[in-house]
């Protein structure tokens, strides 16, 4: 497919086997070639919780490279540890949307 459509790019995820920052762990298929991988680094702003450091830092579970035969990846990384979003609050477990609709400003 990808040999008949030039202008198509896969993207896929780099991988969840980086613990213990763990050199060439970008696994299929993220180390094939021709797609972009993407990696998860740590969130930023109100979303930073225990520790964290920011976006310049991967997320401890986020695989790293480079590839096995020495192709630097993951492509790209985004926020992708303790992320906040619709109507979540931290450090409370439970739905996004709570049932009371008491929605956290």
């Amino acid at each position: 497919f990808m040999f008949a459509q030039d202008d198509f790019l896969a993207v896929v995820a780099a991988g969840n086997e980086g613990q213990g920052d763990k050199a060439t762990s970008v696994g299929a298929p993220g180390n094939s070639k021709n797609v972009l991988s993407v990696g998860a680094s740590h969130a930023f702003g109100d979303d930073l919780e225990r520790g964290q450091l920011g976006p310049p830092y991967i997320a401890s579970f986020s695989s790293r490279g480079p590839t096995t035969d020495g192709r630097i990846a993951p492509d790209v990384v985004a926020p992708g540890k303790y992320i906040l979003s619709a109507a979540a609050r931290p450090n409370e477990p439970g739905a996004c949307d709570p049932l009371d609709g008491d929605v956290p400003q």
